[in-house]
């Protein structure tokens, strides 16, 4: 529907648990790869154009997540960069989770943005991702995740959301 309105990109927003100490809660993260758990994509339908089932990593505008990350930095926003592992949820890992998804290449992981992104590959919409920190995998931090903390820490994000897409 968005295509057929003249949507030509989307900008992601979700919130996303950093597996590693150097990645702060609090701070914006914006993935430039993608890692999903196909074993947990019962039911996904996956991309038109590819067979049912089939899992495709949808890519990440290389060129629009640059004037996202230009934009934060204009307005004194520090962004890291890295790579988004998707889960479906809703879920929070456990410790060992956290650390087989390090272990492959994440840098945070999420159990949104993912089927949005591929949705809006499959209708041709540019899309880019900009994550929210609000907790610590408990690989990082050794306890579980507390989900009223989620909640508390991803409402503290509106402001300087708000500023970066001013700027955009």
């Amino acid at each position: 529907m968005a295509e057929r309105l003249g949507c030509e990109r989307v900008l992601l927003v979700n919130a996303a648990g950093s597996l590693r100490a150097d990645i702060p809660v609090g701070s914006w993260f914006a993935p430039s790869d993608m890692v999903t758990a196909p074993f947990r994509q019962r039911g996904y339908k996956g991309i038109s154009g590819y067979p049912a089932g089939f899992v495709c990593v949808p890519p990440i505008s290389s060129s629009f997540r640059k004037r996202i990350v230009t934009a934060a930095r204009e307005v004194s926003v520090p962004v890291h960069d890295g790579t988004l592992m998707w889960n479906v949820g809703p879920c929070y890992e456990t410790r060992a989770e956290a650390r087989a998804v390090l272990e492959i290449g994440a840098d945070a992981v999420t159990m949104s943005i993912m089927p949005e992104l591929a949705a809006s590959l499959d209708v041709g919409i540019e899309a880019a991702v900009l994550s929210w920190i609000t907790n610590y995998t408990p690989n990082v931090c050794g306890i579980p995740v507390s989900h009223e903390e989620v909640i508390r820490k991803g409402k503290e994000a509106r402001r300087i959301l708000f500023s970066i897409l001013d700027r955009l």
